[in-house]
């Protein structure tokens, strides 16, 4: 009847609200998962990275070579956009620096009472921390330095130091250069 007026009892309009509110909600579920955000790609697991090298040629692939591992780098979907950024990596001189400008911020805001002593304490105790990585990165570089030079028993003739025999005075077979 085209002229008859529309008329909707209150359980009919509750039952479509229901049903609105459940379609919704459904969408809201379809579209939070996390397979259906990020794409095919990352349905599978993999992680697809974008790095640029030193000829400014732009590299895809699942791996970063390590000579580009200290280079910022940006994880990409399987259609090729950007989803993340990841900085170049920091050698501990550049992150003690960083914690040397911090803590020298943080003092001169609380010589002007615009911080605590809570945070410039822990302020310095970043720049320590740093410091100390700092230390340890030398440390582990000059053992492995040395290890290296065990391996190749190449120690004494890079010190330019000859070993005499005890029994017969006759240098050892160990031969010496100097200079390079």
């Amino acid at each position: 009847m085209p002229g008859a007026p529309l008329t909707m009892t209150a359980a009919s309009l509750k039952d479509m609200r229901l049903t609105n509110v459940a379609w919704i909600l459904c969408a809201v579920i379809l579209l939070a998962s996390p397979g259906f955000a990020a794409g095919p790609g990352a349905a599978n697991g993999r992680t697809l990275y974008k790095w640029v090298d030193e000829q400014g040629v732009t590299h895809y692939g699942d791996r970063i070579p390590p000579e580009y591992a200290t280079q910022e780098r940006h994880v990409i979907n399987s259609h090729g956009v950007e989803i993340n950024r990841l900085e170049a990596q920091k050698t501990p001189e550049a992150l003690a620096a960083e914690d040397q400008k911090k803590l020298e911020a943080e003092q001169s805001k609380f010589e002007v009472g615009m911080s605590t002593n809570y945070f410039v304490v822990q302020a310095q105790r970043d720049l320590r921390d740093a410091q100390n990585s700092e230390l340890r990165a030398v440390l582990n570089y000059r053992k492995a330095l040395v290890e290296f030079e065990r391996l190749q028993q190449t120690t004494l003739q890079n010190l330019g130091i000859t070993v005499i025999n005890a029994a017969g005075g006759n240098p050892a077979t160990t031969r010496t250069t100097t200079g390079g």
